[in-house]
């Protein structure tokens, strides 16, 4: 994918195109700029919001990206008449250099008995393509008027046109003239599509399609009219001298220098093996006045031949803006764009304006202008800040010295604000301190690691007794300070806090002896009574092998339990604490562990059929040979567990994120799967058969062998390192889903329905694809060598670059298929293939560049 490296206020745009049999990249830079005598470059931002205001007539399009073969210029705005004692009409003027153009402007009338009504008065009119002569039925300008009368309140009238050439005024009714205006023309128009050439015949359908005719006018491309051109001048005067008449609301006269500036380009592109460096020679092409608004935007055009016709061979296009005779070394903008590829802080280095702009050029803007304003929370919260260091510093006298080399090794506010381009040099800076601080902190930990051994955190649920303990005698200090609805609020937010925390300690102890056996008898007792358990410390308990099936244990604490072969069906479980635990050969169908924690949990031959799992967590678990068929799982991360031979027989996941995961057989088959996400997970030979996946994701995941049959997957995304060597997609319904870039080699899609799916860039090569229905879908530069595509629909389907050695596409229907492009060889068969309205041209091949 092409990267665009440039300052925050240059604008780029660029086109591929395609003429006589060669490939070319226009890249235009433009820069919206003030009228001063020292003028600066503005914001990109302000640029995109001029042309969508000013450029209505050509539906805000500023420029085609192909370069123009003369210099021109073009101006948007109002004529004013404050200047000027009569009201009724004014003349406006531009003269830039030896190029001078003008417009004589009235207000508004209509024919009366023949001849022109007298104008009426007014103080600013548009100089658009609507106050131009012109009409429904004028191809040159159909947003005009004067052409034919309109209807306005029941009534009839004839408009003249508001604004004319001071050499073509009307004076009869049926006179026709050409529309004038500063105004860009519209594409369509025939002043600029007469342009396109006529020589669209067998010869260029058979050579040069679907490039431009080898008889185009490159002033096609020129914005403006022709009296607007320096014809047979590429480029624009430098430092001419331009003048504006009357387009300005307290200004008569506008007058300044265009500046003298020269805008850079250099790109990466691919030719072959080899990634190169090269410099697209930039011209200044295009001058558009905005008066009203003191601004102007500058065009600079440039061009380089390319080998893709979709310019996917170029990789970076880096642009910069020089002074006149200040030009800058290439070894410099190749030390920039190293420095902005970079994915760590590569970020950083694009708010460096300096890199890319000489610094006179810089306007103001909020990466360089940022204003700090004194406010009293600011000065409240640094005096605060002063209070507390000085408070911690008594407090810690015997490490006075060591806190004050921290202390001076961090960075001190400074009275003025940070602008970006200092971002790279701070954050280099932290970083070294960083580093340092580290070393020391390093050093103090190895000092204090044999007494954070012997201090560390009780196992169990020791801590949150303690912290309950001190809630507790809080309350007591000072009873109705908490409402009771409030502590309980509390008592939850505590429970959740230990039953998040398991992983950070170590397991509760095994009770042994009499207490186990004194623990399990009131179970026992309690199960034979309410059945409620609920609240209950059962930590370390011996449950095994007991009928606790509808029991509320809602929040108990069962942390290294041994509730191995229990009945646990329909219990509820939510929010309890069963980290460590042993689950093995339990069942637990139709139960309730919605917000349970399962870190650590030891689940082999365990039964979760039916279950509700929404939010467990399953940090470290091992769940080996589960059943969870029927069960329902939302919310859920499993990350660093162990996760084999279980089944998802008709179970509903929803938001479960299954990270750095490398687990075994496997079967979601039947299942509904919504927002599932697989990062870097080796899911091979996992089953997906018959499920229904919605807007799932796997990423830099292996899942070779796996298996998608009659399985319905929409919005799908397989993406980054992802393969699916092998995989099995029979009778699979695939609807928007992105295989872009993915290895599918060997995989079998046969009688697959695969709706709006993207394979571009794909690897299918030995695919097994016979019967498959691909209408519509993207193969472009797909890798289809000795792929099998008998009977396969791919009507309307885009096969552009794809690779077809030794494909079999006998009896395939591409009607209407694009197969340009494609590289074939002896051993691709196309017998009894439906090719009508495919197109196959232009054909692949043709010289590197």
């Amino acid at each position: 994918m092409m990267k665009i490296m440039k300052p925050l206020r240059l604008g780029v745009l660029h086109r591929p195109w395609r003429w006589q049999q060669q490939n070319y990249l226009g890249v235009a830079v433009m820069a919206l700029t003030d009228m001063s005598d020292s003028p600066q470059i503005r914001p990109e931002p302000e640029l995109w919001q001029l042309v969508a205001q000013e450029l209505q007539s050509t539906g805000g399009v500023l420029d085609l990206s192909i370069p123009k073969p003369c210099a021109e210029f073009f101006a948007t705005g109002y004529a004013w008449t404050n200047h000027q004692q009569q009201k009724e009409a004014c003349m406006v003027r531009i003269q830039v250099a030896d190029k001078e153009k003008s417009l004589m402007v009235f207000g508004d009338r209509y024919w009366q008995n023949g001849h022109p009504s007298s104008p009426q008065p007014f103080e600013k009119m548009h100089l658009d393509w609507k106050n131009a002569f012109g009409g429904s039925r004028i191809a040159e300008n159909p947003l005009g008027k004067g052409d034919e009368p309109i209807t306005r309140d029941g009534i009839l009238w004839h408009l003249l046109p508001n604004v004319e050439h001071p050499d073509q005024l009307l004076h009869s009714v049926h006179q026709r003239v050409q529309p004038a205006s500063f105004a860009p023309l519209d594409f369509s128009w025939p002043q600029r599509s007469r342009l396109m050439g006529k020589k669209y015949d067998k010869q260029w359908l058979a050579h040069e399609f679907p490039g431009f005719a080898r008889d185009t006018d490159w002033h096609l491309f020129n914005m403006a009219g022709q009296d607007q051109w320096w014809d047979g001048k590429p480029a624009l005067p430098s430092g001419a001298t331009w003048r504006i008449w009357n387009m300005h609301p307290t200004q008569a006269v506008q007058q300044g220098t265009l500046p003298r500036w020269q805008a850079r380009c250099f790109i990466t592109r691919q030719r072959g093996e080899e990634m190169r460096l090269e410099e697209i020679h930039l011209r200044a092409t295009t001058v558009w006045f905005i008066p009203h608004l003191e601004r102007m935007v500058l065009i600079w055009h440039g061009a380089c031949p390319i080998n893709e016709d979709d310019a996917v061979d170029v990789h970076q296009i880096l642009v910069a803006m020089e002074l006149a005779q200040s030009e800058r070394p290439v070894a410099h903008y190749q030390q920039v764009m190293a420095q902005r590829a970079e994915k760590e802080k590569g970020a950083l280095f694009t708010l460096r304006e300096q890199d890319l702009m000489d610094e006179s050029l810089i306007a103001p803007w909020i990466d360089n202008d940022v204003q700090v304003t004194p406010s009293a929370l600011a000065e409240t919260m640094t005096r605060r800040e002063i209070y507390l260091r000085r408070q911690h510093q008594a407090r810690s006298q015997g490490q006075q010295q060591d806190i004050n080399q921290l202390f001076a090794e961090l960075p001190q506010k400074e009275g003025k604000a940070l602008t970006a381009d200092q971002l790279p040099d701070l954050v280099a800076s932290l970083e070294r301190q960083a580093e340092r601080i580290q070393q020391r902190v390093q050093q103090k930990n190895a000092a204090y690691a044999a007494a954070e051994r012997a201090s560390t955190s009780p196992a169990g649920p020791a801590s949150y007794y303690r912290m309950l303990d001190l809630l507790y005698k809080q309350s007591q200090k000072t009873p109705g300070s908490q409402t009771p609805e409030a502590l309980k609020r509390t008592h939850r937010s505590l429970h959740q806090m230990y039953r998040l925390s398991a992983d950070t300690r170590p397991p509760a102890a095994r009770l042994q002896g009499d207490q186990a056996e004194v623990l399990r008898r009131h179970v026992i007792a309690c199960m034979a009574t309410k059945r409620d358990l609920s609240g209950m410390d059962l930590t370390g308990a011996d449950l095994s092998g007991l009928d606790l099936r509808q029991a509320n244990l809602q929040r108990t604490l069962l942390e290294n339990t041994n509730l191995d072969n229990c009945c646990l069906d329909e219990a509820d479980l939510s929010e309890a604490m069963l980290a460590y635990a042993s689950l093995n050969n339990t069942s637990l169908k139709a139960a309730c562990l919605d917000n349970a924690s399962l870190i650590g949990a030891r689940c082999h031959n365990s039964y979760f059929t039916g279950a509700c799992l929404g939010g467990v967590s399953l940090e470290q678990a091992e769940l080996v040979m589960c059943d969870f068929s029927q069960a329902a799982l939302s919310d859920i991360l499993l990350r660093q567990c162990t996760l084999h031979h279980c089944h998802f027989f008709q179970a509903r996941l929803e938001n479960c994120l299954f990270m750095d995961l490398t687990p075994e057989e496997l079967d979601f088959s039947h299942a509904h799967l919504t927002r599932m996400t697989v990062i870097n997970g080796g899911f091979t030979a996992v089953r997906f058969n018959h499920a229904v996946m919605e807007s799932c994701t796997f990423l830099d995941s292996a899942l070779d062998h796996a298996q998608y049959q009659h399985a319905h997957l929409e919005s799908c995304v397989f993406t980054g390192k992802t393969h699916i060597r092998a995989g099995l997609f029979q009778h699979a319904r695939l609807t928007s889903c992105n295989f872009r870039l993915i290895v599918l080699e060997a995989a079998d899609f046969s009688e697959a329905i695969l709706q709006n799916c993207d394979f571009s860039e794909a690897d299918l090569s030995f695919a097994q694809m016979r019967a498959v229905n691909g209408c519509h879908s993207l193969f472009i530069r797909t890798r289809l060598t000795n792929s099998f595509l008998q009977d396969a629909n791919l009507m309307g389907a885009l096969l552009q670059k794809s690779h077809l050695a030794g494909a079999d596409l006998r009896r395939a229907n591409l009607f209407r298929a694009d197969i340009s492009q494609s590289s074939v060889d002896v051993n691709t068969q196309l017998q009894g293939a439906l090719l009508d309205q495919c197109k196959t041209l232009p054909c692949a091949g043709g010289k590197l560049i």
